[in-house]
């Protein structure tokens, strides 16, 4: 008798938990000719709003509103950075 085999991939749900921390810690910066090209893109003045929708440690975004010249704030939803 052959075995069906499913074309659907599961994850436990908690597979991540408790790793937030090493990711933030371990994961390399981005390139900073990335963080110079997102800063003259977006040209944060603090007078209008991005938006990180991306996952993870929110690296990127900070870099940017961080940058010489740019002016900015940040604010965390869910706890986070």
């Amino acid at each position: 008798m052959l075995d069906v085999v499913s074309d659907e991939i599961r994850f436990a749900p908690d597979l991540y938990r408790g790793t937030a921390g090493y990711y933030d810690r371990f994961r390399l910066p981005y390139p900073d000719a990335l963080t110079a090209d997102l800063t003259r893109r977006t040209a944060p003045s603090g007078r209008g709003r991005l938006l990180d929708l991306a996952c993870g440690t929110g690296q990127s975004l900070l870099a940017v509103i961080t940058a010489p010249g740019a002016r900015g704030q940040r604010r965390a939803r869910h706890g986070e950075v």
